[in-house]
Parts: structure tokens; sequence; C-alpha cells
């Protein structure tokens, strides 16, 4: 066997010591139902080594991948001659041969060989061929009848933990089942296996799932086996194959935990995931994460994984606006939209006004998010809100508790410069930022040449108020500029009303003679 320095002998020990002493204090875990401990699948791991009966005898002719190990036993069976009639007896001698520390076996006649570079199938190949060049042979044997036995060391959160007997053929699961199995909090993933030359982490999920044997290693003398306490576990619930708790390992993700628990069922609503996670004042926050963030989304411990029904679907609400439109990184570079945008959302159970505002990255600072508010579905009651608060500080008891078909309005500012007066093409122009009164009405098609007056400018307020300012002022989002008309103009018009307006009175009197000389003429005496 491996010789181990003496720290390392005094450490284990001392561990099978305290184990010992705490078997009569401590409670067996068991694990009678899959939703009462373990993971999900993985219960059945659970299951596997708490109820499991480990052979240390089986028949390992033909093991291939049996690693030989000092203090294996093998039978040797020689069968000599040939029977040259019915009373004439083939004989046969068996020897029993064991395999020593330095990996040699002694066979008879050819004498001392070492097993390194041979599995089991080829040695007994190589002792056959060699023993039929020296004697004369009907048939040779060499069976590995009885594995070597060795002691191993488990402990951690395992129910007996302690020194077990084992065998080359028995794997870490084995040495776990021997050992009373996991308790209800142990780690499957992350099981620590030390060696003299080596330290390994195992993770047995994988050799259940895909069928990964170095997941899952086969034992030799001196192995110490930990298990540590699963450090992250989430649990998944839903439209998902296999629902139930599931540890995770460093680099797993959403899209992990999904993997792990089977992948959707078929009425799964696969577009996005909610996700329940105690907040730092320690209350449920609800995040919806898209399927575009599966892979990258970081899980944390105590997440409750929640896979709706497509069927959900069929109850929505709507957020319209000055926010972005699907979730956004501080550090993504991202323009600002600068038109409304509309999104529509799955309605679920307790959904808040926050819950939406995390959905769509919140109001963008183009919105106008004190004066929001939220029309409930089927009547004209609006619920205002300052999502502008709400979103700075994050407290989702301020958040209004959402209705099906409820519809979120988050005011835009309004993003155009308006011109009018005298214009060529008055109307709203894209607002550009650092452009001056000059650069809009330019925009706007330019003075109009007859009537505009390029000293008349000013800037009106929403309440319709003029303000004069300059060509080369800066011009504000949202505003409005007016041209006003030149004197000239002005004059011209008054001149040609006055005219228009003694044309008139001279048409009128002319009109009025005629009448009272028609009525002289034709009626004398009427008219005085």
């Amino acid at each position: 066997m491996t010789a181990f320095p003496l720290h390392t002998k005094v450490t284990v020990a001392l561990l099978f010591a305290v184990a010992v002493c705490a078997q009569t204090q401590e409670r067996v875990d068991t694990v009678d139902e899959p939703s009462s401990t373990g993971f999900g699948l993985q219960s059945s791991i659970f299951r596997y080594v708490q109820n499991t009966s480990v052979d240390l005898s089986r028949n390992l002719s033909d093991a291939r991948n049996y690693v030989m190990t000092p203090g294996d036993t093998f039978t040797l069976t020689m069968s000599y001659g040939m029977s040259l009639s019915r009373e004439e007896q083939q004989t046969s001698v068996s020897y029993q041969l064991q395999l020593s520390e330095d990996h040699t076996l002694e066979i008879p006649v050819i004498g001392e060989i070492s097993v390194d570079g041979f599995d089991l199938l080829s040695l007994r190949s190589f002792v056959s061929s060699q023993l039929k060049i020296v004697i004369p042979l009907q048939h040779v044997s060499l069976v590995l009848s009885k594995p070597a036995q060795f002691n191993v060391f488990v402990y951690g959160n395992v129910n007996r933990p302690g020194f077990l007997t084992a065998n080359p053929m028995l794997r870490v699961i084995d040495a776990i089942a021997l050992s009373g199995g996991f308790k209800s909090d142990g780690s499957y993933r992350n099981i620590i296996l030390e060696r003299s030359d080596r330290t390994v982490s195992v993770d047995i999920s994988r050799f259940y799932s895909v069928a990964d044997f170095e997941s899952n290693p086969v034992l030799q003398p001196g192995d110490i086996i930990f298990v540590p306490a699963a450090k992250r576990v989430v649990t998944i619930q839903g439209e998902i194959k296999y629902p139930g708790r599931y540890e995770l390992v460093e680099g797993d993700n959403l899209k992990s935990v999904v993997n792990l628990a089977g992948g959707f069922l078929p009425a799964a609503e696969s577009e996005s995931i909610d996700l329940v996670r105690q907040n730092e004042a320690n209350r449920p926050l609800t995040i919806r994460v898209a399927s575009s963030d599966f892979a990258t989304f970081e899980m944390k411990n105590g997440d409750i994984v929640r896979v709706r029904s497509s069927a959900d679907n069929l109850l929505r609400v709507a957020i319209e606006g000055a926010v972005w439109g699907r979730r956004v990184s501080a550090a993504e570079a991202a323009s600002v939209p600068t038109s409304p945008v509309r999104v529509d959302l799955p309605y679920y159970d307790s959904m808040t006004l926050l819950d939406v505002l995390e959905e769509v990255g919140g109001p963008t600072p183009f919105a106008e998010a004190e004066r929001s508010f939220v029309i409930r579905a089927g009547s004209d009651t609006r619920l205002p809100v300052d999502i502008g608060a709400l979103w700075e500080s994050r407290n989702a008891d301020g958040g209004v508790r959402l209705e099906p078909g409820d519809t979120i309005v988050v005011p835009m500012q309004v993003l155009d410069v308006f011109v009018t007066g005298m214009v060529v093409s008055p109307g709203r122009v894209s607002y550009r930022s650092g452009y001056t009164v000059n650069d809009y009405i330019l925009l706007a098609g330019g003075f109009d040449p007859r009537r505009a007056s390029a000293q008349a400018l000013f800037l009106v307020n929403d309440r319709g108020r003029r303000r004069a300012t300059k060509r080369d002022a800066v011009v504000p989002r949202g505003s409005t500029i007016y041209v006003g008309r030149k004197m000239l103009f002005f004059v011209d018009d008054t001149v040609q009303n006055i005219l228009l307006g003694a044309a008139w009175v001279t048409s009128t009197i002319a009109v009025v003679t005629s009448v009272v000389q028609f009525i002289d003429l034709f009626f004398p005496g009427v008219v005085p």
C-alpha cells in the first residue's frame, strides 16, 4: 500500500475519531421522497447512495478497464496433453497468484513479469502465449478471482463518515454509498478526492447525465474523500422536465440550470424566465430574464427559477413611452430611443410596476417620469405614479401592483423644434444638439423673402408668450421658434386695405344713387 507522511496519518486518525464520537449524537439523514431533500433529477443519486448495497466480491474477469492493484489475486489454470481415449483424464493444475507491491506477478515456469501497460485481457493473452512456448498446453486460463481490498477514508456531509473497505472496482459514488449516503446539504458536484500525488474535484452529476467516467473515478488505496456542504443551491419550478433543487458550481448560469433540469416541457414559455431573488433588504425581487441572456445570467444561492406556461401569455400588460424597451446594462453603450417605445409583456401573479420597469430597462433620459401613469384595463381610471422616483429607489413596496390588461404610460419630452411664422416650410424639425435659431430656420426652408423680418425672431413658451432671441442663439430641445413679419409688409397691407375700403364705399354710393333715380323716374313724388 502507498505510504503516507506521518502528519497525514495523524490528521486522518483525528478525523476518524471525531466522526465516531459524533455517530452517537448525530441524526442520520434519509431520502424518502425526491421533494424532501436532494436535487431534482439528482435526487435519484441521493436515493441510490442511501439505499444501495455495494458488493465487494464482484466477478472482474471481464472488466476491461480494471486497474490492477497490489493485492489482486489471480487464478492460473493450465491443462496439459490430449485425451487419447475415454479412460484417459486430461491433466490440469491451478495456481493462486497475488500481485505484489511492485506490480509484478510470479508466473510458474516463466518467472516474474510486470503488469504495467497491461489490462486484464491483454495480460491473459500474454501469459497464455508465453506459457505455450515453453510447455505444450492445450488450454491456459488467467482469471482475476479476488480484487485487492484496501481502506479509504470518507468524511464531511455523509451519514457515516470514517474508514471503509473498498476495492479497485468501486468508484467514488460507491464509497459515499458505503458511508451511508449524502446528508441533505451535501455537495455532489464538488466532492474533493485527495490522493498521494494530486487532489481533484469530482462532479458526480456528469457521471449520470453524460456518462463521464472521469467524474466518478475508481478508488485507489489511501484515497481520502471529502463531501463539503453545497454552497450554491437554486430551485427550478414550473414547465421543466425535472423540477427541484440543483447545486451549481463555478461557471454555471441560468442556461446550465435549465439543462440540469432536463430542459423545457412543450408547454413552457421559453422566451423568458422569471427568477425570484432576495434583495439587500431580504425581500423577494422578481427578475424577468430574456432567453438571449440565459447563458450569461449568473445565479445566486437561494434563487428560485419559475418557468411559466405559454398559456400565461394570454394575459398581458403593456408599457409605452420613454423606455429603453429591453434590459440595458450600465456598462453597455446603447443609443437612447428618440421615439416612444411600446412593449407587451406576459402577465403573472403579483406582477408590479417595478417588475415591468426592470424588464424594459427603466425610463430613458428623455422621460418625463414624474408625469407617468397606469391605465387600468376596462376603465378610464388613471393611477399617477412617479416612475423616476420608483426606478431610483428600486423600492418594491412602492411599486403599483398590476392587473391583466394594464397599460403603463411614460411620457416623453418633446424632442423636435417647431419653426413657425414667416418661413418657407413651417413645421417640426428634428432636434440637433448645438444648433442655433438660424440653423433651424434654414432647415425650415429659410426666411420668407417677401414677408419675413430677420430681426423679429422669438422663442415661444408653452403658454404662448414670446421672448426675443437672436439668430446665433442655441436652441433647447422642444422649443418653438417664431419668425415675425417685416414692417414694410405691414404698411403695404394697410394701404391696400384703405384703397379696397374706399372702392367699396364708392361703389355703394353709386348703387344707392341709381336706385333713387329709378324710383324718381317711375314713381314721381315718392322720394321727397
